[in-house]
């Protein structure tokens, strides 16, 4: 009859996940060379412009971990903070967001007085509503995903297995594996994808 088609998803998935790990682990074994460029870096910038899966893969730090992970050599791995270049995004520099919140500041001082002049709402606008709005949803997210999804997803595959025996008594070839194909996606799926899930909601909420 040929292998079953769940066989072969789960070998699909398996074969990527390890190509993954096999990249990461392959750039991270690769000899270190230094930048050339004489501008300050910014890695975890240069991440994000390269793609949002460079960023949070924290891509940024395998060339640390090929240069700084030699133990054979103590020498080697003295970690100096201008080596590491410049952390977080130009945006985010105290100096360039001191600026942007005097402009907000400065101009509900001039439209609202200084009576009516409202520290909050300054913050509430310097932070703009898109950015709060995404921010609780990613939150709550998390927070779902954290104390209700694993419950349900636990349950539901109790259930699912109890269910299976059961149908394995009265009706074997329903119970076959050629009929557990999305069954077993879905298991898939949501212990793989939870976990995804929940470090991708963690990471932007962290930064």
């Amino acid at each position: 009859h040929g292998v079953p088609i769940v066989f072969l998803l789960i070998g699909g998935y398996l074969v990527v996940a390890f190509g993954f790990i096999f990249r990461v682990l392959w750039t991270v074994v690769k000899p270190y060379k230094p930048s050339e460029d004489p501008k300050p870096r910014r890695p975890e910038e240069q991440a994000w412009k390269t793609g949002f899966i460079s960023w949070f893969t924290i891509s940024w730090a395998t060339p640390w971990v090929s240069r700084y992970g030699n133990t054979s050599n103590f020498t080697t791995t003295k970690v100096k903070h201008q080596d590491l270049g410049l952390s977080g995004f130009a945006t985010d520099e105290a100096a360039n967001a001191l600026e942007a919140f005097k402009k907000v500041w400065y101009e509900d001082l001039r439209v609202r007085g200084e009576q009516r002049c409202n520290m909050y709402w300054v913050i509430f606008k310097f932070c703009t509503a898109r950015k709060v709005a995404a921010l609780s949803c990613v939150s709550f997210v998390y927070e779902v995903l954290m104390y209700l999804a694993p419950t349900f997803a636990v349950n539901w595959t109790l259930e699912y297995m109890s269910h299976l025996q059961e149908l394995a008594l009265t009706d074997p070839g329903a119970a076959s594996i050629e009929n557990q194909t999305w069954p077993v996606l879905v298991v898939i799926c949501l212990f793989t994808g939870m976990p995804l899930l929940m470090a991708i909601c963690n990471t932007i909420a962290g930064m």
